[in-house]
């Protein structure tokens, strides 16, 4: 689904900005392949630059990313720094697990990971985050690449890459507000504040210049600070005032007992001469404390030709007094050390976990404080003296970073020592506790950010090793179910501890939820995550299927605020067996099936088309022969083995009429006691994903007619509305089966994904409202065509009218399908509620009123709740394709049976290209309905209340 979702998103028309008045502080250059193969930077970053004449204070100021396409701004703050002419500053972003080289001394530092090869930068004068894929109210704007969706002038910046970042003209002089002019890829070169500054369009410029000193343990200590001119002094020279202030704005600011206070007035630089000298006294001190901040301020500048009007720099007293600590007071209680950025030491801890030259070590006694985690992780890079093992006891010296949400000792100096050895760490023991299913009573205790399950669970945790007996609940993700060529590189699976219940997606929004009635869902933080690449103590990646049974030995890390556990020991228990037969149907019953097929393309090129591709290779749009015989194959055996050949399929998710020929050639090639005539009708969805039947040669089919084709709507467009409504139009059958005549539509809604913005909400509501339409004529027709009434003001008709032809009360129908909802609310759009008529609406975000009577009857309900899911998604199991009956077919109904092997088996192991099993043939599960028209087959829900 992402795929297509991408493909949509590129087909998009880059919004035009026009910056107006051009900016004294510019973007200079964006960079967003630190740390990819090929890069030499280890972190992405974004650089500015005063190009203006005048100083710039950017205290409040943030930049702020959104992927090339997206409307989600993520924001870093600036630091209270003010810009002098000519000055750059640079930002520093998340790192990846490349690169050999660490920028310069960042100004600030953020942990946004930007696209490599696309994206938007703006610079914004406050912290508040920008809204929407085009915002106004920036300061400066960046769109890099073709498929930007906003950026300044007629075009955006070239598309950046790996090893090439955007880099603004003249060294950042240029701004002709046109992305395209002014911007070109060139080899990242990040400057920053103490950088050599570049004034645009000369003239003689004052700065002065920032010191960082240790403070020293007694007496004083001189901050010596330059006042510079860019060329000499004129005749008559420069005067300035100069005097220092505390640093209201810093993390950190130094009082009057840190250092001496003074101001000097009409201070000057004799003609000639280029630099002035001004002199602060720190008072030294033996209490570790963090480092602390002043600032130098010049101001009332005069000289002939100087530009400059006033000038700032900074002093940092840093802290050389190193604390020796337990490991639980450096971790501290809140989601960051309160020592970061601070050098400390810590002594006689035990070594759990080695890796390369870094280590895991865990305080063997402890804080005995539960809030607080007695682990850490010391990064040593390039360092490998001494050699560590597990059980050695060490000493660490060393500053304290935050890297991506993990505390870590890192950097230098830095300085480990071998004190021993230790006995074994006990591992905390997970269990139905520990991680709490409840996230309003979680784990930890400590200052943490209200609503962030992970940190509640895990973070008091971090860096310890922990042991559970567990069951896999969500397959190894890492492959595509459809390549037949490779089932690619696990990386991660779901587990939760074995007495813990299967985890299901429930009723409502995800914790904390949407406010006012509407019902909330606690997310299941009882799901752990794993993370297989490690390869700790020889653990190599593998796939493992949902119900697997392991015990685990781990480490707790935490990726920016994303917990996860690397297994230090893994033993498997037996391989379970995903598969999942429906029940056996009785003869002369009518068995009705839904698959969604996971995009079955075929072979072929269709050149012009959605699906249009020149490189065979890619499963997921365009396969070769022998991976398309693979996925034929394996969908035969699902049809045939697990749905029982069902008498009528409805199928989403199908490329086109000769890929379901094919299949159907398939299925009676290897079984030619069935036959299944193919039916599909193209649609709308631009990645070439249509629905269809395949109806068994014992149906007689009246007709097949798809509703819905041109149907448009003034809401959910991603461009200028009007839109297509229907991706993929409804498809109606109408048959007969031992003489009784019935219906079936196949539908295909719009995706979950994005289901938080109200362009998503309103376009899912909306095909929900004209499937209930549908459904409604049908209910209320007489035998004959029966005209659609648009169910939405918002909503248009095809050109051509759109009818339900031949409806007829009278006769059972069955809506089955890929509905993309639960069969409840999402706190966002009760789809399935919608169509059905049920829906309610102080439960819901949005709403339109409902049209279907009477109520439709939900054939699911009726299953095992155990048994009630088709899909797979982070962990959790979830039920997203349906049968809804009129009550016609209600009277008729016997059972629904969902089968089971594809949403529980790995996309990343072996049964992917196994020709021999079905499971793993797609990513959702099928189901199916049994009806009968012969009441010497009972009908045990004839009467039954509808559900």
């Amino acid at each position: 689904m992402s795929g297509k979702i991408l493909r949509s998103l590129l087909g998009l028309v880059a919004l035009v900005v026009a910056g107006g008045v051009q900016a004294q502080v510019v973007i200079s250059q964006a960079y967003g392949g630190g740390g990819n193969s090929g890069a030499t930077y280890k972190n992405d970053f974004i650089e500015l630059f005063n190009r203006g004449s005048t100083s710039q204070s950017l205290n409040g100021w943030s930049v702020q990313y959104a992927s090339a396409t997206g409307g989600a701004w993520t924001v870093t703050n600036l630091t209270n720094v003010t810009l002098q002419p000519g000055q750059y500053y640079l930002v520093q972003e998340a790192a990846g697990s490349g690169g050999t080289t660490s920028l310069p001394t960042p100004d600030a530092i953020g942990t946004i990971a930007m696209g490599g090869t696309a994206f938007k930068v703006a610079l914004v004068g406050s912290t508040t985050a920008l809204s929407g894929t085009c915002p106004t109210g920036y300061v400066d704007l960046l769109g890099a690449a073709a498929t930007a969706t906003c950026f300044e002038g007629t075009g955006p910046a070239p598309a950046p890459s790996n090893t090439t970042a955007d880099i603004r003209a003249n060294s950042g002089c240029t701004d002709t507000d046109n992305n395209s002019a002014d911007f070109s890829a060139g080899a990242p070169t990040p400057r920053n504040t103490a950088t050599a500054t570049n004034v645009c369009g000369g003239g003689t410029t004052l700065s002065v210049d920032s010191v960082s000193q240790n403070e020293g343990d007694s007496g004083i200590t001189n901050f010596v600070f330059t006042v510079s001119l860019s060329a000499a002094a004129p005749t008559g020279g420069v005067t300035f005032d100069i005097a220092t202030a505390n640093d209201t704005g810093g993390a950190n600011p130094a009082d009057s007992a840190d250092y001496v206070s003074q101001s000097l007035a009409s201070q000057t630089i004799a003609a000639g001469n280029t630099t002035y000298q001004f002199t602060v006294q720190v008072n030294g001190d033996t209490t570790p404390e963090p480092d602390e901040t002043f600032l130098v301020n010049v101001s009332n500048i005069s000289g002939t030709g100087v530009t400059t009007t006033s000038a700032q720099g900074k002093g940092t007293i840093v802290n050389d007094d190193i604390a020796n600590l337990k490991i639980g007071a450096i971790q501290g209680t809140g989601d960051a050390s309160p020592y970061a950025g601070q050098t400390v030491k810590t002594i006689g801890n035990v070594v759990t976990v080695v890796s390369g030259n870094n280590f895991y070590m865990q305080d063997p006694v402890g804080d005995g404080n539960p809030d607080t985690s007695d682990a850490i992780y010391v990064f040593r890079g390039s360092t490998s003296t001494p050699v560590v093992a597990v059980g050695d006891v060490v000493d660490v010296t060393g500053p304290i970073v935050e890297f991506s949400g993990t505390t870590e000792f890192s950097g230098s100096p830095q300085t480990v020592t071998l004190a021993g050895s230790g006995g074994p760490i006990t591992p905390v023991q997970l269990n139905g506790t520990i991680p709490s299913p409840d996230p309003l009573v979680p784990v930890c205790h400590g200052t943490l950010p209200a609503g962030n399950v992970g940190e509640g669970n895990w973070e008091c945790l971090e860096s310890m090793l922990v042991s559970f007996n567990g069951v896999v609940v969500g397959a190894t993700s890492g492959g595509f179910s459809a390549d037949a060529t490779h089932a690619g590189l696990p990386g991660s699976f779901y587990a939760t501890v074995d007495s813990v219940a299967r985890p299901f997606r429930e009723v409502g929004a995800q914790y904390p939820g949407l406010g006012g009635t509407i019902p909330v869902w606690d997310g299941n933080p009882e799901i752990i995550e794993i993370y297989l690449g490690k390869g700790y103590n020889g653990i190599g990646v593998a796939a493992y299927n949902a119900g697997q049974t392991f015990a685990m030995q781990a480490v707790v890390a935490d990726f920016s605020g994303g917990y996860e556990l690397y297994p230090t020991a893994f033993t498997p228990g037996s391989p379970p067996s995903t598969v999942q037969p429906v029940a056996d149907s009785v003869a002369g019953t009518l068995t009705i099936a839904s698959q969604n097929m996971l995009h079955f393309y075929d072979d072929m090129n269709d050149p012009g088309a959605g699906d249009d591709c020149t490189t065979q290779g890619s499963a997921d749009t365009c396969p070769t022969t022998a991976q398309f015989d693979i996925r034929r194959a394996k969908l035969s055996l699902q049809v045939r083995n697990v749905l029982k050949a069902p008498a009528v399929i409805g199928a989403q998710e199908v490329e086109n009429i000769n890929a379901l020929q094919k299949l159907a050639d398939q299925i009676h090639s290897d079984d030619t006691s069935l036959t299944y005539t193919p039916y599909l009708d193209e649609g709308n969805d631009i990645g070439g994903i249509d629905v269809g039947f395949l109806v068994r040669s014992d149906v007689t089919v009246n007709a097949v007619t798809q509703i819905g084709l041109g149907t448009q709507t003034n809401d959910g467009c991603g461009g200028a509305p009007p839109c297509i409504l229907n991706d993929r139009p409804p498809l109606l059958l109408d048959a007969s089966f031992g003489g009784q005549r019935f219906a079936v539509l196949v539908i295909h809604n719009r995706s979950l994904s994005s289901a938080d913005t109200t362009r998503v909400q309103r376009k899912r509501l909306e095909q929900a409202e004209y499937v209930a339409a549908i459904v409604q004529a049908w209910q209320t027709g007489t035998g004959s065509d029966v005209a659609l009434v648009s169910p939405d003001a918002d909503v248009t008709l095809g050109a051509s009218g759109e009818t339900v032809p031949a409806a007829d009360g009278s006769v059972p129908l069955v809506i089955v399908g890929d509905y993309n909802a639960y069969e409840f609310t999402d706190g966002y759009v009760d789809v399935t509620g919608q169509i059905k008529g049920t829906a309610v609406q102080a439960d819901n975000m949005t709403w339109a009123t409902q049209t279907t009577t009477p109520t439709l009857c939900d054939a699911g309900l009726t299953t095992d709740p155990a048994t009630r899911y088709s899909f797979m998604f982070d962990g959790y199991v979830q039920e997203l394709d349906h049968a809804l009956l009129t009550r016609t077919a209600w009277t008729d109904f016997v059972s629904l049976h969902n089968a089971h092997g594809n949403a529980d088996t790995s996309e990343a192991g072996p049964e992917v290209t196994d020709t021999s099993t079905p499971a793993r043939s797609a990513d959702h599960d099928g189901q199916v309905v049994t009806l009968t028209f012969d009441r010497l087959f009972g009908d045990a829900f004839e009467g039954d209340t509808c559900r």
